[in-house]
């Protein structure tokens, strides 16, 4: 066999080769290319799943501590008459309270759920407080970080955030520090944006600014009063007095949670001031 035809044949092997080792690196980049698309959309699975449980467990907690707090302002003489304001207030917060207990089924939860049941006024507080603990210490309530946070970032102007202060209830401190042994600030502040707020907190601190119509950088939660020399409602009259535990000050539901407490506390109070206004009009005709 002359050099010629080896050299055809040398050639078709080495040729045959080449194609061989280029078709197996193209199927193993593809194999590769398909494992990364394949965990990748198994991990953004996994992290939507994650993120809309987390949410509907912040829903939870936060709609109970909402409805219970507007069970506590409302008057011990009011009717219980299905359909009302605070008969369905109730009903809401047995509604959430009971999602929480499937995540807490202890002995106390069940003991101040059956409180609530029999004496809905006067222990909407308790609850309130105790379910607010319980938020705090669930692990997976914050494992992620606010949902607020995993958008793309923004640029945000320093002068669309606030400073908001306020204070703790000397007596909720006093029951802390003896149920649990948990010594609480008298006082506190955390940083937020103006675009986290709802448009009902942001209009009672509008109109309790001392800079109306703007918001200034730093200001207490303010709380209506009765001016008794006028007999009108003044919105800015005085500072809320919280009765949860402070929020943690990086942890953005902890913070809309405290402020949906101080929202529904304003507005009720807001309201039974006025009440009490028209009832002092009256008599004085």
């Amino acid at each position: 066999m002359d050099n010629t035809l080896w050299g055809v044949i040398i050639g078709s092997v080495l040729s045959l080769v080449g194609n061989g080792i280029q078709q197996w690196f193209a199927a193993h980049k593809a194999a590769q290319e398909f494992d990364r698309t394949q965990t990748a959309e198994e991990l953004a699975w996994k992290r939507n799943t994650i993120k809309e449980q987390a949410s509907e467990i912040r829903g939870a907690y936060q709609n109970a501590i909402y409805a219970l707090s507007m069970v506590a302002t409302v008057k011990e003489s009011e009717e219980l008459n299905p359909g009302g304001s605070c008969y369905n207030f109730i009903r809401d917060a047995i509604k959430w309270i009971s999602l929480i207990y499937i995540r807490h089924p202890g002995e106390e939860l069940h003991f101040r759920i059956k409180e609530f049941v029999r004496w809905p006024e006067s222990s909407a507080d308790r609850l309130r407080d105790y379910v607010g603990r319980l938020a705090k210490a669930d692990t997976d309530l914050f494992s992620l970080p606010p949902i607020a946070m995993m958008e793309e970032p923004k640029m945000q102007n320093s002068r669309d955030k606030v400073t908001l202060e306020f204070q703790v209830a000397p007596d909720f401190r006093r029951e802390r520090l003896i149920d649990s042994g948990v010594q609480l600030v008298s006082s506190d502040r955390f940083l937020c944006k103006l675009q986290d707020l709802t448009e009902i907190q942001r209009k009672l601190l509008v109109d309790a600014s001392p800079n109306f119509p703007a918001i200034p950088s730093q200001m207490p939660l303010p709380f209506p009063t009765h001016d008794t020399r006028k007999n009108v409602v003044n919105g800015r009259g005085g500072s809320w007095k919280a009765r949860l535990d402070p929020p943690c000050i990086d942890n953005l539901e902890e913070i809309q949670m405290f402020l949906a407490v101080w929202e529904s506390e304003y507005v009720s109070k807001f309201a039974e001031l006025e009440e009490l206004v028209m009832k002092k009009d009256s008599e004085s005709m």
